[in-house]
């Protein structure tokens, strides 16, 4: 076999490490486990990473970069109701297409046992609760949103993305986020805005072109 590219390796090394994640939880990812199934030495993987820890940040970093044309699509969108929809939708397309993630980000142990990886997805997390923050704000400054709590309101919608994610992989993945979350649409549109949200059918629109192309293969298996 030829060598590869460093960044070859590192993708190899990342993907790897999730799809460890996601079959034996975070405890049971470590630096040989990751060499052995990968066919390499451990010196191999060190060479590009220090620790497990910073795989997982480069792993989240990865995550990071795939919000990015979300933030460009925003920009581009003048009514906030349907900066709504895309936000919720664009989050349940990405799990969608990369169920394994979801192992990741529902995992515990990150939070409990390892501050670095931690503060790194609580800076994620923290960023995606400013840019809905701006989105609900718009909507409630333009009259369009009922003037409620904004912070609940971010609750309820961010709630309703880890829930059905949750229920969505612990069911098997055996229904489409991206339709619940249509649904899901419905739901709020009669709850929040004042007037009807023509929810996008889902046959017409798919939030896939918005990937950077190097990441739509990323962990496509969903067992």
């Amino acid at each position: 076999m030829g060598k590869i590219s460093s960044d070859a390796r590192k993708k190899q090394i990342t993907e790897q490490a999730v799809e460890i994640i996601h079959r034996i939880g975070f405890s049971g990812c470590s630096i040989r486990t990751i060499s052995g199934e990968i066919g390499i030495s451990e010196a191999a993987i060190y060479k590009h990473f220090e620790s497990k820890e910073q795989i997982i940040i480069s792993i989240f970093s990865q995550l990071e970069s795939k919000f990015e044309p979300l933030e460009s699509e925003l920009s581009k969108i003048k009514d906030s109701k349907k900066k709504l929809e895309k936000f919720i939708l664009f989050h349940l397309q990405l799990i969608e297409d990369n169920p394994r993630l979801s192992s990741l980000l529902f995992s515990e142990e990150i939070f409990k046992e390892h501050e670095v990886v931690s503060n790194k997805l609580k800076t994620l997390m923290k960023h995606r609760h400013r840019l809905l923050l701006s989105i609900i704000s718009e909507a409630m400054s333009s009259g369009i949103m009922k003037k409620l709590d904004k912070e609940i309101v971010i609750g309820m919608i961010q709630g309703f993305i880890r829930h059905t994610i949750l229920r969505w992989k612990l069911g098997g993945y055996a229904f489409s986020l991206t339709k619940t979350g249509r649904q899901f649409l419905l739901i709020i549109n009669k709850i929040l805005f004042r007037e009807n949200l023509k929810i996008t059918n889902c046959h017409s629109c798919d939030y896939r072109h918005t990937f950077p192309e190097r990441f739509r293969g990323f962990l496509h298996s969903k067992q």
